[in-house]
């Protein structure tokens, strides 16, 4: 490609991408080139103007033909053309914006407009909870200090800074109200969604140990049946070997007290015998 003289603009050539495209979104007529509408190539909007979806062409104008919002549209062109989210700072059209970049399948922009509204309801739920705590405050009468103002004549300075403190004071408890009132509310907010959370983990739980039961029971075909005859079984068999360790148990026993009676009995005859010997030596 080569220059041209100066002051004439330089014209591309061969470039379809760069190439000026007329869309009609809704009835609004818009020029911008094919690389901004193919920006995002996953989207529905890249793959109505690549080939891969079919679209529709004004026959009148020869503008290809989109069933959207048009004055929507154009912040979906500004955030291709851009690659970011440019909105006015009075915009008050997310939900439709968000539902147009949903049909188009711009997955990004899905994704800033959702989290743009999770804040915008964040702060929506901020100002209703202040609006709460104005109202609180109006309605609750904050308790009142009684003090004496100083009675000395010309002292202005001193009941200057009386009034002073005590108006700190009033200050300090009306805001200690609203920040009790707003440090309860969160703490019981917490406790609700930290409860929620439990209750699902615990379902989550117990939904998985009622499969893993019944995928037991299945797969190893043991029935309730089964299972007390192995307990009955498993019983029995013990308390065969209790009584058979209780046998043991017993001649061991009686043949102890049979070699204790014996060692008695000869131990009783050796001491008869020798007193017997011992009179007839004394005689």
């Amino acid at each position: 490609m080569e220059p041209q003289s100066p002051g004439v603009p330089l014209v591309l050539l061969d470039n379809q991408n760069q190439a000026p495209v007329h869309v009609s979104a809704g009835g609004v007529n818009y020029t911008t080139t094919l690389a901004t509408l193919t920006r995002c190539p996953e989207s529905k909007l890249a793959k109505l103007f690549n080939g891969t979806l079919p679209i529709s062409l004004d026959p009148m104008n020869f503008h290809y033909f989109l069933d959207v919002d048009g004055m929507v549209f154009t912040h979906v062109l500004n955030y291709l053309r851009y690659d970011k989210l440019l909105l006015p700072h009075n915009f008050d059209q997310l939900p439709l914006l968000l539902e147009q970049a949903e049909q188009l399948e711009i997955e990004p922009l899905v994704m800033e407009l959702n989290s743009l509204m999770k804040v915008a309801g964040d702060l929506e739920m901020g100002e209703s909870e202040l609006e709460k705590s104005d109202s609180l405050k109006k309605r609750t009468k904050p308790r009142r200090h009684k003090h004496k103002r100083s009675s000395m004549p010309g002292n202005n300075l001193l009941r200057g800074l009386e009034e002073g403190f005590w108006g700190l004071m009033k200050r300090l408890e009306d805001q200690t109200l609203v920040d009790n009132e707003g440090k309860l509310g969160k703490i019981i907010k917490e406790s609700e969604e930290q409860r929620q959370k439990s209750d699902e983990r615990m379902e989550s739980l117990m939904k998985m140990y009622r499969q893993f039961f019944k995928r037991l029971i299945e797969q190893s075909e043991i029935t309730i049946e089964k299972l007390v005859e192995k307990i009955i079984e498993k019983d029995e068999d013990q308390r065969h070997k209790e009584n058979e360790w209780m046998d043991n148990m017993m001649k061991k026993h009686e043949d102890c007290f049979k070699k204790l009676s014996l060692d008695t009995e000869k131990k009783n005859g050796e001491h008869v015998q020798g007193n017997q010997s011992s009179k007839a030596k004394r005689r």
